[in-house]
């Protein structure tokens, strides 16, 4: 039985408890995977095991490395012209992927905040915390999507942390915002094949296309089918480290305390 040791759990569940599944994780909270160029970020080092590192070797394209973003810990902000880039983690044609993020919107923009590009001006895919103009999340899927807008014109919080879920299946994207479900769609649930580097703060970089305006903490990708439970142990990580903990509905199974192995 897991108990409280001043304050921290014994035996605290995290990412790596995914196993084979996890594809990426990305923790600005670990100062030992955050190569820095003075106050800029050079490498986003990959905690998976996988080795799919995110950087940048351009100093005016790196996001700036932010003490104390999220109540204490620390994010890497982008502002507009600034992208990390990063090995493919097999995004082509998969039937289930899912992604969560710890994130804060600073400015409303039509972005792609976390998302998939093909080759220098190729457009890729536009996933995961992709807006339009009012930042409704939009455009889950691939590039060309023209769907209706996800989550009913729900808004994204702007200048405050938030929790985000994509879940896709073989048949639909579901959207969750701290943990609870704001949208399905049916729409465009086959991606494309060939190669997608992973592109954190923009979707294109040459040029730059779509950047976003963001603060970002935490990333976790993984592949294949997610069972609700596992879900909701990495909603309950990210909300209780990130301190989104109250954010959660009150039915979530890891709204008091955050999940133990």
């Amino acid at each position: 039985m897991s108990f409280l040791v001043n304050s921290y759990l014994e035996n605290p569940w995290t990412p790596t408890q995914l196993g084979s599944s996890l594809a990426l994780w990305l923790d600005a909270a670990d100062a030992s995977t955050v190569i820095l160029n003075g106050s800029t970020v050079s490498q986003w080092s990959d905690k998976s095991g996988n080795g799919r590192h995110a950087s940048q070797g351009t100093a005016a394209n790196q996001p700036t490395y932010t003490a104390s973003a999220f109540a204490g810990k620390t994010g890497l902000t982008f502002g507009g012209n600034q992208v990390l880039i990063g090995a493919s983690p097999e995004l082509a044609n998969q039937t289930n992927l899912n992604f969560f993020g710890v994130s804060i919107i600073t400015s409303r923009t039509y972005s792609v905040g976390f998302g998939s590009g093909g080759p220098a001006a190729t457009l890729g895919i536009r996933w995961g915390l992709f807006g339009n103009g009012a930042n409704v999340p939009d455009g889950i899927g691939w590039a060309g999507d023209s769907s209706t807008p996800l989550g009913n014109g729900l808004l994204l919080p702007v200048s405050t942390p938030f929790q985000s879920s994509y879940i896709k299946t073989p048949t639909s994207w579901n959207v969750f915002l701290n943990g609870t479900v704001i949208s399905n769609s049916i729409a465009d649930t086959t991606f494309p094949t060939g190669t997608y580097n992973v592109r954190i703060g923009a979707e294109m970089t040459t040029p730059l296309v779509y950047a976003a305006s963001a603060v970002y903490g935490e990333f976790v990708i993984t592949i294949g089918a997610l069972s609700t439970a596992d879900r909701q142990r990495v909603e309950g990580y990210l909300a209780h480290k990130w301190g989104l903990a109250g954010n959660l509905p009150i039915d979530h199974p890891y709204k008091t305390t955050p999940p133990t192995v």
